[in-house]
């Protein structure tokens, strides 16, 4: 039944899933040249999650940046995206580091999020 049934679960339990990291957000600051710095808070935490390619299709739709790479994560972790004064929290997989960039929350009722995320390009 479905809220309060940890659909996640239920799925991970069918499909494959990755460990993945996740990093807490900080605060911003700025630097001495005035730009806001980022701070990551925390040593990262493992987690096994979905990690799904956005469809290029859906770019459009959802008015994402046709030069980055964005995927959709699903993990069960409180994880947050952009709020005033923060910097959203990381993901990482594999060798590549992902930006949450918004979140489906349903942590406070099924304990796991939807996560939209940018790869972060250096």
């Amino acid at each position: 039944m479905t809220p309060g049934s940890d659909i996640l679960a239920e799925a991970f339990s069918c499909i494959d899933t990755h460990t993945v990291q996740y990093i807490k957000a900080g605060q911003r600051t700025k630097n001495r040249v005035g730009q806001y710095v980022s701070e990551l808070s925390a040593a990262p935490v493992d987690y096994e999650a979905s990690v799904q390619a956005v469809d290029r299709k859906s770019y459009v739709e959802l008015g994402l940046d046709m030069n980055r790479r964005y995927y959709n994560i699903y993990l069960s972790a409180n994880v947050q995206d952009f709020a005033h004064g923060t910097t959203g929290d990381r993901v990482e997989f594999g060798t590549k580091k992902y930006d949450v960039e918004s979140n489906n929350d349903w942590f406070a009722i099924d304990g796991w999020v939807g996560l939209l995320c940018v790869e972060v390009q250096f």
